[in-house]
């Protein structure tokens, strides 16, 4: 798994020109760019969030194509929406699921259970 902010040389030559085969996006449409560059063959990449850019949506379109890689969104909600939800928890005695919490020097690990897809509620990242 890497992150954008990694320079993709290094990337690639830490894994042998193989690449990331995940790919968390957080800096949008200015450095999905490098995200393309740095994925491994049949990779995939999440995008988290929106940023708003100058860039091209979809830069590097033909290293898209040729590595065959998926981009997904996942949409984050506001801190509105997650007091909304915290407070529909307590108003109605309700617990939030989870199915496992690390610490955040465990991050590494919690990016390993959470690939293995084991899970069926949230896995949790303490700060």
């Amino acid at each position: 798994m890497a992150s954008a902010g990694l320079n993709v040389a290094e990337l690639m030559k830490q894994t042998n020109n193989h690449g990331a085969d995940i790919i968390l996006e957080t800096g949008g449409q200015d450095t999905l760019g490098h995200s393309i560059n740095a994925a491994a063959v049949n990779g995939q990449i999440v995008v988290i969030g929106v940023a708003p850019g100058s860039n091209s949506p979809i830069p590097n379109y033909t290293m898209f194509i040729l590595k065959n890689v998926a981009i997904k969104g996942i949409a984050n909600g506001s801190r509105a929406m997650f007091v909304d939800y915290i407070n529909a928890l307590a108003t109605n005695d309700r617990k939030a699921l989870i199915a496992k919490t690390f610490d955040f020097d465990q991050a590494p690990q919690a990016y390993q259970y959470f690939a293995q897809a084991k899970h069926i509620v949230k896995v949790l990242i303490k700060f």
